[in-house]
Parts: structure tokens; sequence; C-alpha cells
């Protein structure tokens, strides 16, 4: 978490950390989208998303998974 600049380590203890700047914003933002598009996308009751929003969600899901199938590392054998 350190290295990714979304906390800091703590004065004296290894396993302390001080949430940073930046680590709030991404915990604000990610809240937000969470209860504002996800939760309400995926209830049972809920009609399916519009075809605008269905599309940018699909364009996403692409994009995400392109770059975790990119950033992969090999393990050895």
């Amino acid at each position: 978490m350190g290295a990714a600049g979304a906390a800091a380590a703590g004065p004296g203890l290894p396993d302390h950390y001080t949430l940073t700047r930046d680590g709030l914003l991404f915990a604000c933002f990610y809240t937000k989208v969470y209860d504002h598009i996800l939760r309400p996308l995926m209830a049972p009751a809920r009609p399916s998303a519009p075809p605008e929003l269905a599309a940018a969600l699909a364009t996403l899901d692409q994009l995400t998974t392109e770059h975790i199938a990119r950033a992969r590392i090999t393990t050895a054998a």
C-alpha cells in the first residue's frame, strides 16, 4: 500500500499506516462509485442499465481486463 502512495508507514511501527491524501481521495471516489452506480446496478429488483451506461461499463471492463492481463508476471516453474 505504501509503495502505491495510498498510505504511509507510521512512526516506529512497520505495521501501522497513515492514510495519505491520495488514499483518502481514492477511498471517497470508490465509495461514491459503489454507492451511486455499482450497488444500484447489482440490485436484483432493478431494471438493467440504460444502453449508454451499459456500453460505458463494458468498455471499462474490457480496458481493466486488458490492463490486468498486461501486468501479469509469469512465475518461475
